[in-house]
C-alpha cells in the first residue's frame, strides 16, 4: 500500500473514532481520485527519484509523489517553499520494497 494510501486509512479511523469529520466527502473524492490517477497499473506504489534545489543544495526525494507540486510543501521538518525540481527519474531498485518518503542532500 502507498504512503498516501495509508496515511489515508489512518485519518478515516480516526474520523470514525472520533466521530467529527476530519476530511469532507469533497476532499475525500479528490484525494481518492489523485491516488487513483498516480497508481501504477503493475504496482500499488511507483517510487520516483525527484532531484530538486533548495537554498543551492540538491536534494534527492523518493517518493510516490512529487512533494514539490503539493500544497504541504514540508518535507519533514524542511520547507521546500521555493525548490526547484530539476529532474524526475526512475528510483534506485533498492527503495522498490519503501513505503516512506526519504530525501538525500548531494
Amino acid at each position: 500500500m502507498s504512503t498516501r494510501r495509508e496515511i489515508l486509512q489512518r485519518l478515516l479511523k480516526v474520523q470514525e473514532k472520533v466521530n467529527m469529520e476530519l476530511i469532507n466527502p469533497t476532499e475525500l473524492g479528490l484525494v481518492r481520485q489523485m491516488l487513483e490517477n498516480d497508481c501504477d497499473s503493475k504496482n500499488d506504489i511507483s517510487l520516483k527519484k525527484y532531484l530538486c534545489e533548495l537554498h543551492g543544495k540538491k536534494i534527492s526525494v523518493i517518493s510516490d509523489f512529487n512533494l514539490i507540486g503539493s500544497t504541504r510543501k514540508r518535507l519533514g521538518s524542511l520547507s521546500i517553499n521555493g525548490a526547484k525540481l530539476l529532474a524526475v527519474d526512475e528510483a534506485p531498485k533498492i527503495y522498490g520494497s519503501s513505503k516512506r518518503i526519504m530525501y538525500l542532500t548531494e
